[in-house]
């Protein structure tokens, strides 16, 4: 009941973006690098810089190899109504989404050290823009067919829960 209920919203979700899908399409595919300037960016803006970067290196590493395994005990198969010419270069399964989770084991990190070291406008403003940034390029991947709503919830869970194991590990 639940993955067909998870269907019918992802597909809902799908179908509100078509007309947007060249934006949807970029998104999905330069956003990550998009995303990755903006946050080398902000790291440079963080002193000292060695524990966000540790911090966020261990959180991207454990989180690609825990959504690589669940994603071979798993086998949830991608949706059916993909319009893209995507290909993944590791496997065809889509639970739990890797983009959602290694943009959020990503953000999480450096909006926490952010955060902690001064609450000024510039550091709540490019925490907002991190977030935002993220659940944008999660978006894009049910807006493309690639995955279910589901997939992006667990990814999104997953990147956060190890990297605030991360940052409390450190």
């Amino acid at each position: 009941m639940i993955q067909n209920t998870d269907k019918q919203v992802s597909l809902w979700i799908h179908k509100r973006g078509e007309k947007w899908f060249s934006f949807w399409e970029f998104i999905s595919l330069y956003g990550a690098y998009l995303y990755a300037m903006y946050l080398i960016g902000v790291l440079f803006a963080i002193r000292p810089v060695v524990m966000p970067l540790i911090a966020t290196i261990v959180s991207v590493s454990a989180t690609f190899i825990s959504c690589f395994v669940a994603r071979y005990i798993i086998r949830r198969p991608r949706p059916q109504f993909m319009k893209t010419a995507y290909k993944p270069w590791l496997n065809d399964f889509s639970f739990p989404s890797m983009h959602a989770a290694l943009v959020f084991s990503i953000a999480i990190p450096l909006v926490w050290i952010l955060l902690e070291q001064s609450t000024n406008l510039f550091t709540v403003l490019s925490s907002i823009v991190m977030i935002v940034l993220a659940c944008t390029i999660s978006l894009s991947r049910i807006m493309l067919g690639v995955h279910y709503l589901l997939d992006i919830i667990a990814g999104t869970i997953l990147g956060t829960l190890i990297s605030l194991l991360a940052l409390f590990l450190l």
